[in-house]
Order: C-alpha cells, then structure tokens, then sequence
C-alpha cells in the first residue's frame, strides 16, 4: 500500500483572494490521511529576505522529496515558491513515485497570446501520475494538446471553508448582485459603470477598487476571504471577466471557457444563486442543477431575472444549499483525492 503525502508550501499570516483555494487545500490534506511533506516556503517578501528565510525549509524539502519512494505525492500545481528547485527535484522523483498534481491554473491555456509556454508545461504536467482537473472540459482540453499519460479525474467545484461560527447570510429575492474579486482585474466594470441599459445595482467586494461614477454600481469593501461569505446577503452572484460587457473576452475572459473560478465556490459557500457566461464551462454545471442562470451579456442580466418568480427563485436557493454543504465541508477535493488515488494504484 502506498504512502500518500502532500508537499506544503503555504506560510502562515498569507490570508487573501489569491492563496485561500491553496489554503484550503492544505487545511483538507491535513485532515485526510495525508502526511505533510517538507517545511512550509514563504511565497511572499523581498528578494534577499525571501532567499534567506527560505534557504532552511527549500533544502529540507529537497532532501525530503528526494528520500521518498513508491508513494503518492499530491502537489498543488502551479508551484508559486522556489519553482526553479522544486521542479528539478519533481522531475527527478517522478519515475520513482505517483506524482498527483491538483491544478489550480494551466498557464498555456490561460495566456493563450504566450504560446512559448505550451510545450514546456505539457511536458511538465505529463511527469504527474494523476491530475485533479478543474472539470471535464479541462480534462478533454488538456488531452487534445498532448497531456496524455497521467490519470484524470474532475474536481467538479473548488472546497470553500469557512469559520464554523461565521453567520450564513440569507439570499434576498430581487435584483440585488454581488461581485467580488481583484478589482483592478475587472476591466467590464468600468463599461458598466457606463451604460445606462441596466437595472439591478451590482455590490462590489475586492481590493484595488477605483472609484465610478454610477448610481447602480456600489462599492462595499474588501474583507478576507473567510469573513467575506457573511457580508453576501444578496440576490445573486455575479462570475464575470475580461474588458467587455456584451461577452467573456480577453485571456481572463477566454479562460472561464475551461476553469472553475473560485468566485463561484464563494457564492455557493454564502447561499447564493449565480449568475456565469452562457459559454463558460460551468455554465452546463449551473443549469443542469438549476443553481443560478446563465447570459451572453451583462446587459440581458435585467430581462433574465425579472422573469424568475419568487418560487422559481427560492428553488434554486433551496438547489444551492445542497452544494453549499458540500464546498463548506471539503466534500470535493476529498473525493477528488478518492478517485484519483484508485486510479493511479490500478495503473
């Protein structure tokens, strides 16, 4: 029977948007039959403090990694600290192990304008044993472009944990929106902020925020990722990207084609219905289980929802909680983590 390890990388006191899906991630490896690998890398600092601070945990898990054989290592992927190290060392071990890789991002799909990065990360990714995929259509994306010899399986939803004192918030029936994320990232605002076709009043949550001059676009503030869940009382939650209104564009845009972004977990997490782009990839996810709606522009949000009822409405809130329970518990990298061990025992 194989060992099955996690290799840990996150610091204590990183706390935001950008490292709370990695986070959880640790948090259920800990409370799954997972042995920490290695000391945790500070990914943030100055250039020569980084270095320094690093130097003691980077080679003890050097030596670590090194140390294993014939077992299952999961590894949150992209690397974010000492990749250069980390990397020579994974692909020394692979022949040796079940590397499994839980994809948070593939770069080459998201910088599509980059095509310099395909090549190196397909290679990359075709060390691993088994990749967690956000959803099917990563899976078959990443198979079309030659990720051929690992195992698949599909995450299907990131985990969100939360506080277990931290007050769910209660979906209101109306047009009340909510959006939350980088700010500075989410180009359409401003479009938005500019069109006088729209109806609902859109609540923003988020760091980097520059203030709009608009009468249905209302700033709220920027909370960390646990305490955001209980500010959320609101209709629906909005998943959007790229510079444009009328569709998802630009490589962020684009991107949602095959990702699961994070914003929809959160959502879920709070309760709330979501609203996503007809043609991302979790769209088919959102109406098959009647969680939310789906538009091909921003401007149809208003036509969509003034014609939902308060029954129909409060169906798809009681739809939301079944995953709710799900994204608060771990429910989904724990089977994930279920699937693609058997898979890679059966290889």
């Amino acid at each position: 029977m194989n060992k099955v390890y996690y290799l840990s990388e996150l610091l204590f006191g990183e706390f935001h948007a950008g490292t709370k899906a990695r986070i959880d991630v640790e948090r259920i490896f800990e409370n799954s039959d997972c042995k920490k690998l290695g000391m945790r890398i500070r990914s943030a600092g100055s250039k020569w403090i980084y270095r320094i601070k690093n130097a003691v945990p980077a080679f003890y898990n050097q030596w670590k990694l090194k140390r294993i054989k014939g077992d299952i290592v999961f590894i949150q992927y992209p690397i974010t600290a000492l990749k250069t190290m980390l990397s020579a060392v994974i692909r020394d071990i692979a022949g040796k192990n079940k590397i499994i890789f839980l994809l948070h991002d593939v770069s080459y799909i998201r910088y599509f304008s980059q095509p310099e990065r395909k090549v190196p990360e397909i290679e990359f990714l075709n060390l691993a044993s088994g990749l967690i995929c956000h959803n099917d259509i990563m899976i078959k994306k990443l198979q079309e472009d030659g990720v051929n010899k690992p195992a698949f399986t599909s995450l299907e939803l990131f985990d969100y944990l939360i506080d277990d004192k931290a007050v769910l918030p209660t979906p209101i029936y109306g047009n009340e929106i909510c959006f939350a994320g980088n700010l500075q990232k989410s180009e359409f605002l401003n479009q938005l902020a500019n069109s006088s076709s729209i109806d609902f009043t859109l609540n923003l949550f988020g760091p980097n925020y520059e203030p709009l001059n608009s009468d249905h676009i209302i700033y709220k503030g920027s909370y960390k990722p646990e305490e955001l869940v209980s500010h959320l009382n609101f209709s629906y939650g909005l998943v959007w990207d790229g510079p444009d209104i009328d569709t998802c564009s630009g490589e962020y845009g684009l991107y949602t084609k095959y990702n699961n972004p994070h914003k929809l977990s959160l959502y879920i997490a709070a309760g709330l219905p979501v609203i996503v782009w007809e043609k991302a990839a979790m769209a088919e996810f959102v109406i098959k289980n009647n969680i939310g709606i789906t538009v091909d522009s921003l401007l149809n949000i208003d036509k969509k929802i003034s014609g939902i009822s308060e029954i129909d409405y409060n169906v798809m809130v009681e739809n939301v909680r079944k995953f709710q329970k799900n994204v608060l518990s771990g429910y989904y990298l724990k089977t994930a983590m279920g699937n693609i061990i058997n898979l890679c025992q059966k290889a």
